[in-house]
């Protein structure tokens, strides 16, 4: 598990066995890393969202040149969404995790990437 989920969301985890794959976005193709481990319960989350025909914000935070940045995109539909993982091995995923990140994409600010609960 990355010490820093927004290390890991940047892209900034040095390979220490964590797996790292990538969530493709809009028709311009825009890629963001993010470690296995924190896009599979986002799979779950923007699946649930993406078959109501939901639109909703993903934001996250990564470490830039000026200290913590925070990045948000608009998740809907009707734009074109993969998601990829490094690793073809399927963990145990955190319920947890997924009612957190569920509830936190149902709210005005939408999804917003939190650390994993123990």
């Amino acid at each position: 598990m990355p010490r820093n989920l927004a290390d890991a969301a940047a892209g900034n985890e040095l390979d220490h066995g964590h797996h790292m794959g990538s969530l493709r976005y809009s028709q311009h193709d825009f890629a963001f890393a993010f470690a296995d481990r924190v896009l599979a319960p986002l799979h779950v989350v923007i699946a649930e969202r993406m078959h109501r025909g939901e639109a909703f914000f993903l934001t996250w935070t990564v470490n830039g040149p000026a200290g913590k940045q925070r990045r948000c995109i608009w998740l809907s539909p009707t734009i074109p969404l993969a998601l990829s993982f490094d690793s073809t091995r399927m963990r145990p995923l955190n319920r947890r995790w997924i009612v957190e990140l569920a509830f936190l994409a149902h709210s005005t600010s939408g999804l917003v990437i939190s650390p994993e609960p123990a």
